[in-house]
Parts: C-alpha cells; structure tokens; sequence
C-alpha cells in the first residue's frame, strides 16, 4: 500500500547502480511526485517476480534473451530502466554521458530525448 512507498524509494535509493557501481540512483533528478509513485510500484512489482518474470519482462522491453543474467542483475536493470523512463530528458542524457553513451549515434537519435 502507500504505507511502503516510503520505505521503496529509500530502497530504490541506496541500492548501488549495476553500470556505475555508484550507490544512489537518479531518484533526486525525478521532478514530480507522480512518476516517483510509478517507479516505486514498477519496483515493487519487479521484485515480487521470480526470474522466469524478470526474463519475460526484460525480454519484453526489447532487450536480447540472456539467460546468464541472474535474477538481482534483472532486477536491478528493470529498475535503472523504470528509473530512467520516469527522468525529464534533461536529466536522461546527463544520465547518458555519465555512462559514456552517446547520443545521436543511433536510430533513436536525440530527436526522442
């Protein structure tokens, strides 16, 4: 209920981030209290799935079947990936250059951010 959404994004906060290792994720640049609520729910529900979920998903959002992912790796992916759909397009490509993608270099060019 709301009563753990509290206690979600101080999950969601210090959880360490797989491509950076840094410990806090980009919560603090999500602007509106409403898409925080969606990341906290889509979390959540992430992290009630057994792998066999996590593999569906993530297979679903369009990324490649890898069955060497083991289920905290997909969950933390399904989270960065809830995490970054929820950031205004300023704060993605910020989020972008600190891993070192760069943008324009694809089919998705910087025409969607």
């Amino acid at each position: 209920g709301a009563g753990a959404l509290p206690g979600l994004l101080v999950h969601l906060w210090v959880v360490p981030d797989c491509a950076t290792g840094e410990r806090a994720l980009p919560l603090r640049e999500i602007k509106d209290s409403e898409s925080m609520v969606q990341v906290a729910m889509e979390c959540h529900a992430y992290s009630m799935m057994g792998l066999a979920d996590l593999r569906k998903e993530y297979r679903g959002l369009g990324f490649p079947r890898d069955g060497d992912l083991g289920k905290d790796a997909l969950l933390q992916r399904l989270r960065l990936i809830a995490i970054w759909n929820a950031l205004p397009a300023d704060a993605l490509r910020g989020q972008c250059r600190r891993r070192g993608v760069r943008l324009g270099a694809g089919p998705h060019d910087q025409a969607g951010l």
